[in-house]
């Protein structure tokens, strides 16, 4: 399995300019990348008999959603892939945009503390197999388009849209993002276009009315900091669960539903989530700093199903008040941390 250098740092990609230059950017830098995951996505569908054909028929309705609710961001999403000279619709799938995953072994965890100043300070492990560590990148981005201008640094994939990792954009939002099984799939818009647009929202509250008023296509966990306040949304296609967590001043989540109706409709959670949730409970606490959020993302106790893990591939702490964001590449236990700030 690919592994991270020892000293090696994230790649970043600065961009400035409209949506789909943004696409257009990503598809160009890391076309090589995106061209390696696009083959080797089709021969693993090709094993589950589905043809370059019965994909574009599948992802059809998902795209059809994103042309409705998010064209900006399906241009984005259509730059990209031409860039990368990919087909849509395979991009569209290693996005996650329209089938389910292949694998159900997914996981990261995301928190949310107050600081020792009264702002929150966020973390985020992302895990995800060790053979993808080279796919990942910190995209800071300044996007000019008159409807949709933004700043906000993401880390990403070279073949997502960003927003379904971690994000802080320049309002000072926080976004994180966790796995979750959906029991109420059905076509909508797909998870990748909801997220994304949930980098751009200005406001929490602007976010959970974008969730409510959008037929998704997908599920997953949301933690939600800006100012003083984190707001926990836990989403399938057709129901969300919204807990206003800042009066508990630490707030950790996994890869299992919290709420107890969702819970009970999934079953049973994937084994190594719930003492993740345990442990991170545990180290979180209100009053850490930036250093102490990372140190506690490198925590390893409990190891194969410990917060930092072989899985790791990126961690993401981010200072939401002061705008600045610390990220890692492959496991915070060993990895080399950088420092990058949003400028107003």
């Amino acid at each position: 399995m690919a592994r991270v250098a020892q000293g090696a740092t994230l790649p970043v990609l600065r961009f400035t300019g409209g949506h789909e230059a943004l696409g257009a950017a990503v598809g160009s830098a890391f076309r090589e990348h995106i061209q390696t995951a696009a083959r080797s996505a089709l021969e693993g569908l090709a094993g589950q008999g589905i043809d370059a054909a019965t994909l574009r028929e599948r992802i059809a309705p998902a795209l059809d959603a994103a042309e409705r609710w998010t064209p900006g961001y399906l241009a984005e999403l259509r730059a990209w892939a031409r860039a990368a000279d990919v087909p849509l619709e395979v991009l569209s799938y290693l996005s996650s945009a329209g089938l389910p995953p292949v694998s159900a072994a997914h996981g990261c965890t995301s928190l949310a503390v107050r600081g020792p100043h009264g702002g929150i300070v966020v973390g985020h492990t992302e895990d995800s197999m060790a053979a993808v560590a080279e796919e990942v990148f910190l995209l800071d981005a300044t996007v000019t388009d008159a409807a949709r201008p933004g700043r906000f640094l993401a880390l990403c994939y070279v073949y997502a849209l960003p927003g379904c990792s971690a994000t802080l954009n320049g309002r000072g939002m926080a976004v994180l993002m966790d796995y979750l099984p959906d029991p109420d799939a059905r076509v909508g818009l797909p998870m990748d276009f909801v997220t994304r647009a949930l980098v751009d929202a200005p406001s929490i509250d602007a976010a959970l009315d974008f969730l409510a008023a959008t037929p998704r296509g997908g599920s997953g966990n949301c933690v939600l900091a800006q100012g003083g306040r984190v707001v926990n949304v836990e989403l399938t296609s057709t129901r969300m669960a919204v807990t206003e967590a800042t009066d508990a001043g630490a707030w950790v989540h996994t890869n299992h539903f919290l709420d107890p109706e969702l819970a009970r409709s999934v079953g049973e959670p994937q084994a190594d989530s719930p003492p993740r949730l345990a442990r991170g409970r545990v180290l979180a606490r209100a009053g850490l700093d930036v250093r102490g959020v990372m140190d506690l993302l490198a925590d390893r106790q409990g190891f194969p199903d410990s917060i930092c893990r072989e899985r790791t591939v990126a961690g993401f702490v981010a200072d939401t008040a002061a705008g600045e964001v610390r990220v890692c590449w492959g496991e915070p236990a060993h990895g080399t941390w950088t420092a990058h700030r949003l400028q107003g």
